[in-house]
C-alpha cells in the first residue's frame, strides 16, 4: 500500500486535476431575475437583421469582376461556394490577394474533384 505522505500527495494531485471539484451550481446563492418589462426593453434595443441579395451587392460583384476571378455566368453565391471566400475577405483583400486565394481554392478543388455549380430552380 501507500505510505501516509504518498497517499496525501495522490489525494492532492487528484483534487488539483479533477475538473469541477465543487458543484457547478452554487445553490446557496439566491437568483433574482429582472422584473417588469426587461425583456421588452432589451428586444427594443435590437436592430432587425438586414437581408441583402448577394446579386445586388455591387461592391462585392465589382471587386470580383475587376480582379477577374468571377467565372462567366457565375453568381456571387456560386463563387462563395466554389472558393470558400466570404464577403468580408473579398472586401479586405487586394486584387492580387484575391487572385491568389482563388487560385489556391481552384487548386484544392482540382485535387478533390473540380467544383461545377449545378443549375438550381432558385436561380
Amino acid at each position: 500500500m501507500f505510505s501516509a505522505s504518498e497517499e496525501q500527495t495522490l489525494k492532492r494531485l487528484a483534487a488539483e486535476n479533477t475538473p469541477m471539484s465543487r458543484p457547478a451550481v452554487d445553490h446557496s446563492k439566491i437568483h433574482n431575475p429582472p422584473t417588469g418589462d426587461f425583456l421588452a426593453r432589451e428586444l427594443a434595443r435590437c436592430k432587425p437583421a438586414a437581408n441583402v441579395d448577394p446579386e445586388q451587392d455591387w461592391e462585392v460583384k465589382n471587386k470580383l469582376r475587376s480582379a477577374g476571378v468571377l467565372r462567366q455566368n457565375e453568381r456571387v453565391m456560386q463563387f462563395f461556394a466554389r472558393t470558400g471566400i466570404g464577403r468580408a475577405q473579398i472586401l479586405s483583400f487586394s486584387k492580387d490577394e484575391l487572385r491568389k486565394a482563388v487560385a489556391l481554392a481552384d487548386a484544392r478543388n482540382a485535387s478533390e474533384g473540380d467544383f461545377e455549380p449545378k443549375p438550381s430552380a432558385i436561380f
